[in-house]
C-alpha cells in the first residue's frame, strides 16, 4: 500500500523577511507635482503612447550582485536600485541591459517617473531619486540638442 503525503508535508514553510515600506499600487501615490519633482504626464493614458506597449524602462532592486552597469562597467550590488531596458538589435528587441540609476539617461519618451515600469514597488526615498534622475535626463538631452549646430549635422 502506498502512502500519499499531503501537499503541506512536501514543502517546508520558510519564514519571510520583513518587507521594506513600499509604495502600494492600490494606494494613491504621493503627489510630487506640487514639489516640482514630477510633472503631470498629460494626455497619454498609459505613458507608452496609449497602445498598451511595454514600458521602455524598468526600475527594480537588483536580485543578485552579478549584473554589470553598461555605462560605468561596475557591478550592481544586490539590493541596489537599477534601471533596465531592452535595446533594439537589428530592429528587434535584444536582451535586457542594466544601469545604475545615477548612470541612466532616460530617453525623451520618459516624461515623468510614472512612465518607468515598476515605479510603484519603490520606497518613497527611491521614488524621489527616480523622479530627480528623470529630470536630470531631460536636462542632459536638452543640452545635447543645443550643442549640435547645423554644420555638425552635415
Amino acid at each position: 500500500a502506498t502512502v500519499k503525503k499531503s501537499a503541506a508535508a512536501k514543502k517546508p514553510t520558510t519564514a519571510k523577511k520583513p518587507a521594506a515600506t513600499k509604495r502600494k499600487a492600490n494606494r494613491s501615490p504621493v503627489d510630487h507635482t506640487a514639489s516640482g519633482i514630477c510633472q503631470p504626464c498629460g494626455n497619454v493614458p498609459d505613458g507608452n503612447g496609449g497602445l498598451n506597449q511595454p514600458a521602455p524602462y524598468i526600475v527594480e532592486y537588483s536580485k543578485t550582485g552579478r549584473a554589470t552597469c553598461r555605462t560605468c562597467d561596475n557591478r550592481i550590488a544586490k539590493g541596489e536600485l537599477r534601471v533596465g531596458h531592452t535595446p533594439l538589435f537589428r530592429g528587434k528587441p535584444g536582451y535586457m541591459v542594466f544601469r545604475h540609476l545615477h548612470c541612466t539617461v532616460f530617453s525623451e519618451e520618459i516624461v515623468c517617473a510614472e512612465d518607468v515600469e515598476n515605479y510603484a514597488d519603490l520606497t518613497d526615498e527611491d521614488y524621489v531619486l527616480l523622479a530627480k534622475q528623470v529630470e536630470i535626463s531631460k536636462e542632459k538631452i536638452k543640452e545635447e540638442m543645443e550643442e549640435l549646430s547645423p554644420d555638425e549635422l552635415v
